[in-house]
């Protein structure tokens, strides 16, 4: 069945869900602490939550403020959170972090993208089809996500992704 309205509204019985997940709500409420008990509430015991927030630790978020000279793109964003307080709050709630991932800087992402192109465009070697249809081993994928993670942590990006369990 669907249901339309707040969460609150749905009136859900205890420990009805398995999981929970929103991308991009959180910030958005004005009773932040009511809604994560009302998630608590309505998880089964060792239920999922998942949450994405924008991370106002950002440096993408630094160079937005700069430009725009907005924080938070009051009123759509009520809150913003780092990491640090996010974590506190969901653990305040009853959770258990599980595993959290910040988004490595869009805009240094982009910049080094665009270095790269410029260095392959120096190249004056012929790729083989063989190598233009080769899309990567998985270990390779695995290697570069370590490196994006390390990466994030120095410079973090505009999204925030945390995992937590209902203890």
């Amino acid at each position: 069945p669907i249901v339309t309205g707040t969460l609150f509204d749905a009136s859900f019985g205890d420990g009805r869900f398995d999981a929970v997940l929103i991308y991009h709500v959180l910030e958005h409420l004005e009773d932040v602490r009511g809604f994560l008990k009302e998630v608590y509430r309505v998880l089964k015991s060792g239920g999922l939550f998942i949450v994405e927030v924008p991370n106002i630790k950002s440096i993408d978020r630094y160079l937005s403020k700069q430009a725009l000279r907005s924080i938070l793109d009051y009123p759509n964003h009520v809150y913003g959170f780092s990491p640090r307080v996010l974590k506190h709050l969901l653990r305040e709630a009853g959770f258990g972090v599980i595993y959290e991932e910040k988004s490595f800087s869009f805009v240094l992402s982009s910049w080094i993208k665009s270095l790269f192109k410029k260095s392959k465009n120096n190249v004056k070697e012929q790729e083989s089809e063989k190598d233009i249809l080769n899309l990567g081993k998985l270990d390779d994928y695995k290697k570069r996500s370590i490196f994006r993670n390390r990466l994030s942590n120095i410079f973090p990006g505009m999204k925030y992704t945390i995992v937590v369990k209902k203890i």
